[in-house]
């Protein structure tokens, strides 16, 4: 049962603005240790969860938003006794292969030769957030739908841990004091430009076209991605017969005025038809992508996790991983105590490797935004060795698990 009255709870440990997928882990990787208030505006509990079915015509159904789960992210999963719930809606995937169609290269990972077995899996958000809403401890965190209002918050109150709410059922304004405040609350986050921290955006000139599409060969549980010009198609299997789709275009407009028909016409001449015909697709889903980075993660008693922290593009599928592995660098970091120098020590790990991780995708990104040759050309050919060489796989593949981004965590 998850709670929804503060009224009992005015002095916690720790409070977290954000009731995402980031945020509801971060209340249930740390309830253990500390009292917990997380805030929401929009929280809704998911009373059951039912992995979706789709039938010979899914024209009709709604499109679910699908995230790829790391080895890292998983293992963290599993060791808060939440992936038992989570692995029946998961689909493990077992390679990867990219594809540049300008410059004719080919790079093709299978995890096993990289001894990374599955390389990950593909689950729908909503049985991640079913899941760790049945982790809460309600004695240990109560949740609020809840408004976070800037204009009853100022900068001094938010860095010394006391934070304002308003009850989005009653309208009553409560405050709670806090020795830590973390905000999990998205890429505009409210507390980050409260506490006026700086935030570097640079909004790419591409929109991501979501959609679930059916085909009629087996996909192989192989993530596929294609670069087609400057737009970006992803293929991401979520059963043998069905995947998931980003299609990362310049032109979205024309994308989501094409017919049902039209649409799966482009996708089978892009894809080159590796899972065979397009039968079908969802409903189509458009949202524009950016570049997000702040300066910090963390002043004095407030941290940034997820989005608030850092946006990337959806091309190497790590956004949501960055910020399952904030929540295990800030668990780890905390260790049962919340001090400052834990929370310095946050910062300095996640900013080297979020930061890594996010040049190394917007180097990518823009690699691919260049389609003229001799480039092109040049491109392609380095992709081909790059497909040769298996020290060159394995680093790929460490980088895509998260591992690389925890064997060094300070002590």
């Amino acid at each position: 049962m998850i709670h929804h009255n503060t009224s009992t709870l005015d002095n916690v440990d720790i409070t977290i603005v954000g009731g995402g997928m980031v945020g509801l882990l971060a209340a249930v990787a740390l309830q253990n240790d500390y009292k917990i208030l997380l805030i929401d505006p929009a929280y809704e509990a998911i009373d059951q969860f039912q992995f979706s079915s789709y039938s010979v015509d899914i024209s009709q159904q709604n499109t679910t938003r699908i995230s790829a789960i790391n080895p890292v992210s998983q293992a963290f999963f599993d060791s808060l006794g939440v992936w038992s719930t989570i692995q029946p809606a998961a689909y493990p995937y077992k390679g990867i292969s990219v594809k540049d169609t300008v410059g004719r290269g080919t790079l093709e990972i299978d995890g096993q030769s990289v001894q990374q077995y599955p390389m990950g899996w593909m689950t729908e958000n909503q049985a991640i957030l079913y899941s760790l809403q049945q982790a809460i401890n309600p004695r240990q965190c109560q949740i609020a739908q809840a408004i976070f209002n800037p204009a009853e918050n100022t900068a001094a109150k938010l860095a010394d841990g006391l934070l304002n709410f308003t009850d989005s059922v009653t309208g009553r304004t409560r405050s709670v004091q806090s020795s830590l405040i973390i905000a999990a609350d998205g890429a505009q986050s409210a507390i980050r430009n409260t506490l006026e921290i700086p935030h570097a955006i640079h909004k790419y000139n591409h929109h991501g076209v979501v959609t679930t599409i059916q085909h009629s060969d087996d996909n192989l549980a192989i993530a596929r991605q294609w670069f087609i010009g400057k737009d970006i198609l992803a293929f991401l299997p979520i059963d043998q017969y069905h995947c998931s789709i980003v299609w990362s275009t310049t032109d979205v407009n024309a994308v989501m005025a094409l017919s049902d028909t039209n649409f799966c016409e482009c996708l089978n001449e892009y894809s080159n038809n590796d899972v065979g015909h397009i039968i079908g697709a969802t409903k189509r889903i458009a949202f524009p992508l950016a570049y997000g980075r702040s300066k910090r993660y963390h002043q004095q008693r407030v941290v940034l996790i997820g989005d608030a922290a850092h946006q990337v593009h959806p091309l190497a599928g790590l956004g949501a991983n960055l910020g399952f592995m904030d929540v295990i660098a800030l668990k780890r970091a905390l260790n049962g105590e919340i001090k400052i120098s834990a929370l310095q020590k946050y910062q300095r790990h996640r900013q080297v490797h979020a930061q890594a991780a996010q040049q190394t995708i917007d180097w990518l990104y823009k690699c691919f935004q260049t389609p003229k040759s001799p480039f092109t050309s040049l491109r392609g050919a380095a992709i081909n060795i790059a497909n040769n060489n298996t020290l060159f796989k394995k680093k790929m593949a460490q980088f895509a698990s998260g591992v690389e981004g925890f064997t060094d965590f300070p002590s």
